[in-house]
């Protein structure tokens, strides 16, 4: 199976409001699972989906996301990048 990244403005804003490194950091994660056979085996389900369905451990970085699946593609869409205790 495909799988694309895709982030919401919000997503991005949070991004440029880290710093260079840790930003290249988690971009690399993210392309890093995105590219493995089984992203979704780093992921944890969230308890509330209300800020999203799943996130990522990456750090001191929580990366929320929601998983959406097409025939043979699935899309991970960022819908937001914090840090751990603002999360």
């Amino acid at each position: 199976m495909n799988y694309k990244l895709f982030f919401t403005l919000k997503s991005k804003q949070d991004l440029a409001k880290i710093d260079k490194r840790n930003s290249k950091r988690i971009m690399d994660k993210l392309f890093h699972f995105c590219n493995s056979d089984s992203p979704m085996y780093f992921a944890k389900k969230l308890s509330n989906p209300k800020f999203g369905t799943f996130r990522y451990r990456i750090g001191n970085y929580r990366v929320l996301f929601d998983l959406e699946i097409y025939q043979d593609n699935a899309s991970l869409i960022i819908l937001a990048v914090k840090h751990r205790k603002e999360i």
